[in-house]
C-alpha cells in the first residue's frame, strides 16, 4: 500500500526488460517501475518503439490518432498494458542510425515525451514526475518547459559517471535540433545529453553512494561538479536491487534442483550437476570455484597466473569464459583446463549478465571488476549462496562487508587490489572458511539479505516527494 498520496510517474529510457535489452539499465526500468506499482502509485513506461517488441508477441494497440510534435510532425504510437498493471508507451520515432547513442533520436524522443505529457493532461492524466533513466531522455525537460499546460519536473538517473561526446559524435549544434540554442545543453562548447539532463533536473539519483558523493567533489575532477554543487539539487546514491521473481533459487528453471536459505542442501546437487556437465570430478565435499571474468587486462592475467597455485587447495574450479576476453589469456586457461580437466573446466558465456546455473552449483565465487554501478553480480551470488571474493571498488563498496574470522559479520572475502598474491590470500581464506562450521550459517545470512527493489524504490520515492514539495 501507497505510504502518503500516490503519484502519476512517468519513467523514460531507451530500453525495457525483458524485450529489449542491451544494458543493465532495462533491468532497472522493469524492476522500478514494477515495484512503484506495486506500492500504489500509477506508473507509465516511454520507450521507443523497437521491432524486438512486436517479435517477441506483445501485443500492442496502435493509437489511431497520431502523436503530433511541436513542429507539426507527426508520429505512430503503441500502447499496451503489462500483467504488472504498468502502462507501457512506445514511441516510432523512425530513425534508422543505430550509434550506441544518436543525437537525432534523442531529440525527436524529447520533443515526444512532451506532447505525450500534453496529450495525457488533456485527457485528464496529471504527471507528476518524469524520471529519465538514460541518455535517451536527456533532452526532455527542455522540451517540457516548452509546453503550455503542465511542467511535470525531472528526476535523472546517473547510471555511469558523466559523459563528454567527442565532436565525431556531435559535430556542432545542429546535432541538438530544436534545443541546439540552449546553452545547458553544451559542455567545453560541444552538445552533451548528460549535461542537458543534470542541469534542467530537479533532483539526481545515482546508482552508488561514492558515485554520489563524488559528484560535487571538487578535488575528484568530475566533470560539471562546481555547476552541480552550486545548484544545490539533491543527489542521492541509491544502489539498484534484484528483481526476486527473476534471481530466485528456489523457482529458477535452469536449476537442477531448487533451494532457498532455510534449506541450501540441494547446492549439491547443483554443484554435481555441473561438475558432470563440464567433465570435473564429482566432488560435492570440496567447494566449487567460479571465476566469473570477464578476463581483460589486468584482472585476465592474474586470473591465468592464480589457476595454477589454486591446485595446491582441494577446490573444483569453473572459469566463465566470453568472446571479449583477451585471446591470449583465454588460450591459457583453455590449456589449463585441458591439462587438468578433473579440476579445472571452462564455461563459455554469453554476456556479462550472471550466469545462475553457474552460481546455483558455486559455493564460493570471484569476481570481476564491477564495469559499472550496473553490474549486478555481487547481487546475484549472495541470493543464490554463492559467497563472493571481491575487490571492494566501485558499486561493490555499496553492497559487500570483509567477512571477520569467525564468520559472524560480512558478506564477503576482500581483497585490496588485483594483485595475484592479493586475490590469492582472499581466495585461500575463503576455501579455508568453507571447512568451518559456521560457513553453513554464513550462507544462510547472506541468502537472508534484503536485495530486491523495495528499499531502493522507497529512496526514489521520497525524491520524488522531495522535488514536488510533498510532506508525509
Amino acid at each position: 500500500m501507497v505510504n502518503g498520496p500516490a503519484m502519476d510517474i512517468l519513467l523514460v529510457a531507451s530500453e525495457f526488460a525483458p524485450w529489449v535489452q542491451n544494458t543493465g539499465v532495462a533491468e532497472v526500468v522493469a524492476s522500478l517501475s514494477k515495484t512503484l506499482k506495486q506500492v500504489g502509485h500509477t506508473v507509465t513506461v516511454v520507450v521507443p518503439h523497437r521491432a524486438a517488441y512486436d517479435q517477441a508477441g506483445l501485443l500492442l494497440a496502435r493509437r489511431l490518432s497520431k502523436l503530433k510534435l511541436a513542429d507539426s510532425r507527426e508520429l505512430a504510437v503503441y500502447d499496451t498494458q503489462l500483467t504488472s498493471g504498468i502502462q507501457l508507451v512506445l514511441l516510432d520515432l523512425s530513425c534508422d542510425h543505430h550509434a550506441e547513442v544518436c543525437f537525432e533520436e534523442a531529440v525527436v524522443f524529447a520533443e515526444a515525451v512532451a506532447a505525450l505529457i500534453n496529450d495525457r493532461s488533456n485527457m485528464g492524466a496529471h504527471t507528476d514526475i518524469v524520471h529519465v533513466q538514460d541518455w535517451m531522455g536527456s533532452l526532455c525537460a527542455l522540451a517540457i518547459e516548452q509546453l503550455d499546460g503542465p511542467r511535470p519536473p525531472t528526476v535523472v538517473t546517473l547510471h555511469d559517471g558523466i559523459d563528454v561526446p567527442n565532436a565525431a559524435q556531435s559535430p556542432d549544434s545542429a546535432a541538438l535540433g530544436m534545443f541546439g540554442s540552449s546553452p545547458r545543453a553544451f559542455f567545453n562548447g560541444q552538445p552533451s545529453l548528460t549535461a542537458a539532463a543534470l542541469r534542467t533536473a530537479k533532483g539526481i539519483i545515482t546508482l552508488s553512494h561514492l558515485q554520489a558523493r563524488l559528484l560535487t567533489d571538487p578535488t575528484h575532477g568530475e566533470p560539471l561538479s562546481e555547476e552541480l554543487r552550486q545548484l544545490g539539487l539533491p543527489i542521492l546514491g541509491i544502489p539498484a536491487g534484484v528483481d526476486y521473481a527473476r534471481a530466485n533459487p528456489a523457482t529458477d528453471p535452469q536449476l537442477p534442483s531448487r533451494y532457498d536459505a532455510e534449506d541450501s542442501s540441494q547446492k549439491a546437487t547443483c554443484k554435481g550437476a555441473l561438475q558432470k556437465q563440464l567433465g570435473l570430478e564429482l566432488d560435492v565435499v570440496h567447494p566449487l570455484l567460479f571465476i566469473t571474468g570477464p578476463l581483460l587486462a589486468r584482472q585476465g592475467h592474474v586470473v591465468a597466473d592464480l589457476l595454477p597455485k589454486l591446485l595446491d587447495y582441494q577446490v573444483s574450479i569453473v572459469v566463465g569464459l566470453q568472446n571479449r576476453d583477451e585471446l591470449q589469456t583465454a588460450d591459457k586457461v583453455r590449456i589449463l583446463a585441458e591439462q587438468w580437466k578433473q579440476r579445472i573446466a571452462v564455461l563459455p558465456l554469453t554476456s556479462d549478465q550472471p550466469n545462475t546455473l553457474a552460481l546455483g552449483a558455486a559455493d564460493l565465487v570471484l569476481l570481476g571488476e564491477a564495469s559499472s554501478a550496473l553490474h549486478t553480480y555481487d547481487l546475484f551470488a549472495l541470493r543464490y549462496g554463492a559467497v563472493p571474493i571481491a575487490n571492494l571498488s566501485g558499486a561493490f563498496a555499496d553492497q559487500l562487508l570483509d567477512c571477520d574470522a569467525k564468520l559472524q559479520t560480512g558478506n564477503c572475502f576482500a581483497f585490496d587490489s588485483w594483485a595475484t598474491d592479493e586475490v590469492l590470500g582472499a581466495t585461500s581464506r575463503a576455501i579455508s572458511a568453507w571447512q568451518q562450521l559456521g560457513f553453513e550459517r554464513l550462507r544462510r545470512r547472506i541468502m537472508r539479505q534484503d536485495l530486491g527493489w523495495e528499499r531502493p524504490t522507497r529512496r526514489a520515492i521520497q525524491l520524488y516527494r522531495q522535488v514536488l514539495g510533498i510532506k508525509v
